[in-house]
């Protein structure tokens, strides 16, 4: 974070609007006026790869435009695979995650280690408390969370980001909670959300598309030829659907949980 709004206050020249700023200044203030004013973006993902299927994109761009991005991976584990026909590593699927993250410009935590397809397993109030602990460390203005789908650990994420994410103190300065779509999200309960009813759409435009490509194919072990659904053609395919849904050309698509907007003054 510090480092973020160094490389900031160099880039804009150590001046702000209506303040210009000179030697022995006290560097705090403009630093805070820089962290209030900053798009923190937390993106919790049920395995390596959920978050890129499904925001890659807006990610991208948060980074882009002077933000900070936490994605959260709550549990990866050794896994056999059978298009690949052999047991994949929790360090391989660790190392894809940190390289996709460094691609897009987003700081990757790994939260469980060994319970990957066991989080239902996992005590509900524990992975509450994780997030819990993430939120009141990084202070997020936005965060985005899985819709639930068929896989049991994608169930187990989505209800404890619920319960993580209730109004509360806590959460009083996030001022967007939304869900993202990804293949898997399309069987289960996850298939019941409605664009109709909370459905956002945000513009990734080519290059936007392009950074999420790229961040998926440091998941070598995890995507697949271009007819199934978690292919790069897949990925690309569904942003352009979303483009023509929403005339944004290429767009990802969120549901909104909660939104809070100030019309009274106030900070955050």
């Amino acid at each position: 974070m510090t480092d973020l709004i160094e490389r900031t206050l160099h880039r804009l020249g150590e001046q702000l609007p209506g303040r210009v700023l000179r030697p022995g200044d006290d560097r705090y203030a403009v630093r805070r006026h820089l962290r209030d004013n900053m798009t923190r973006l937390l993106v919790v993902s049920p395995h390596a790869d959920d978050a890129e299927l499904g925001c890659g994109g807006y990610i991208h761009q948060v980074g882009k435009d002077g933000g900070e991005v936490v994605a959260i991976v709550v549990t990866v584990g050794d896994v056999f695979f059978q298009h690949l026909g052999r047991k994949v590593t929790h360090q391989e699927r660790e190392l894809e995650f940190h390289a996709s993250m460094k691609l897009l410009g987003a700081q990757g935590q790994v939260m469980f280690m060994t319970k990957d397809r066991y989080l239902d397993t996992v005590p509900t109030a524990e992975v509450v408390t994780r997030l819990e602990e993430q939120i009141k460390w990084f202070q997020p203005t936005q965060i985005l969370i899985p819709l639930p789908s068929s896989h049991q650990d994608h169930e187990a994420v989505y209800k404890a980001c619920v319960a993580a994410c209730r109004p509360s103190s806590l959460t009083r300065s996030v001022q967007l909670i939304a869900a993202y779509e990804y293949a898997a999200s399309g069987w289960g309960s996850g298939s019941s959300a409605d664009a109709g009813r909370g459905g956002m759409y945000v513009e990734i435009g080519e290059e936007g598309l392009e950074a999420k490509i790229a961040a998926l194919r440091c998941y070598k072990t995890q995507i697949r030829d271009d007819n199934h659904c978690w292919s790069i053609e897949s990925a690309r395919a569904r942003a352009k659907m979303h483009g023509l849904e929403s005339g944004l050309g290429y767009a990802e698509l969120f549901y909104i949980m909660r939104q809070l907007v100030r019309t009274q003054g106030g900070t955050w």
